[in-house]
């Protein structure tokens, strides 16, 4: 079983989900990611190389997305 499969099966557990249905939201959530094969639960490449990252570096978001780091919004002060 791939490591990022286990995580994410368990990260919804703890959210009070019962055990079965995890495990089928995580296998149906990863399988639309990309990152399991399509009916299968083994890892793509992607899938592999996001099961060896921590959660905090699968979840981090680089500043550059959207231009957020050349200019500063409108709506907003700059820093």
């Amino acid at each position: 079983m791939p490591k990022i499969l286990h995580d994410a099966a368990h990260a919804i557990m703890g959210k009070g989900v019962p055990e079965s249905s995890a495990w089928a939201m995580a296998t149906s959530t990863l399988q639309k990611a990309k990152e399991l094969k399509p009916g299968s639960n083994k890892p793509t490449k992607l899938g592999v190389k996001r099961g060896k990252m921590s959660r905090k570096q699968r979840h981090a978001h680089p500043l550059a997305i959207g231009g957020a780091a050349k200019r500063p919004s409108l709506g907003r002060p700059a820093r």
